[in-house]
């Protein structure tokens, strides 16, 4: 990695020579967001600001940091694996507000996928409740049933678990999959993501625990280890696996503890 300094003195990092550049306040600014703007909804953290763990801030800083030349962010898609009980659909849930409301994305349209209606809600009905518990998101973004509005940017959140039945006006912009494992396909994903072609920099986000042999998830997981080590070249494919090696000896508390560290296949931040 490689810096320069722009007129001001600030220095710009890049990388993949030269071809991707780090966007420190565009960073800052996606972190900032979630304390700012978000609150836990669940739980004995219930009402307080949504301050990320480490493992989010890294996420987002990378998702939200890291440009192509002309500024569009260079990440298109994140695979994120993760063991149960680290707040998932949580963070999911707050990804997909950022995305609606500060990702400067005109007319935004934005889904939870999944492959059942209720699986799909889930995410939704999340975010739902962060913008009724916070003001200064309840003041641009009106909760309904099936949607939420953004009316500034007339733009929406939706959960949907069927391709659409008409796909006139359908230019989405990004989505949220969650629990990916109990999928029955990927083919829901694959309709969004061949909607995305208008769109400048659309994001799709697919969060998940360990899926079994044979499931979309696990083919998805076999391509993103791929490309974290190196074996298949997929620039825009951000991948981030908490779990311990598979020749691991499970019986080993250091093994459980490597679980929630996780790899990060990404330039630290």
């Amino acid at each position: 990695m490689r810096s320069t300094r722009t007129k001001s003195g600030e220095r710009i990092r890049w990388t993949n020579n030269g071809k991707y550049w780090f966007d420190k306040f565009a960073a800052d600014q996606a972190c900032a967001f979630f304390p700012r703007y978000l609150r836990f909804t669940e739980g004995e953290w219930a009402g307080r600001p949504f301050e990320m763990a480490r493992w989010q801030r890294r996420i987002v800083r990378k998702l939200f940091g890291w440009k192509r030349r002309d500024g569009t962010r260079r990440y298109r898609r994140l695979w994120l694996e993760i063991p149960r009980g680290n707040g998932k659909t949580e963070f999911a849930a707050g990804l997909a507000l950022l995305l609606l409301v500060a990702d400067g994305e005109p007319t935004p349209q934005l889904y939870s996928l999944a492959t059942e209606e209720g699986q799909a809600r889930i995410v939704f009905e999340r975010a739902s409740k962060m913008v009724s518990m916070s003001p200064a998101l309840s003041e641009i973004v009106e909760t309904f049933k099936t949607s939420l509005w953004c009316t500034p940017l007339q733009g929406f959140f939706k959960p949907l678990s069927a391709a659409p039945d008409s796909k006139q006006g359908f230019r989405p912009s990004g989505f949220v999959g969650d629990e990916v494992h109990v999928w029955k396909s990927g083919e829901l994903a694959e309709v969004v993501h061949e909607g995305e072609g208008t769109r400048r920099q659309p994001l799709d986000i697919f969060i998940t625990t360990a899926g079994e042999i044979g499931t979309y998830a696990h083919e998805q997981h076999e391509y993103a280890v791929a490309v974290q080590r190196g074996e298949i070249e997929d620039d825009e494919l951000l991948v981030v696996i908490f779990a311990a090696p598979e020749d691991a000896d499970w019986t080993d508390e250091r093994v459980h503890r490597a679980a929630d560290v996780g790899v990060v296949a990404a330039v630290e931040i």
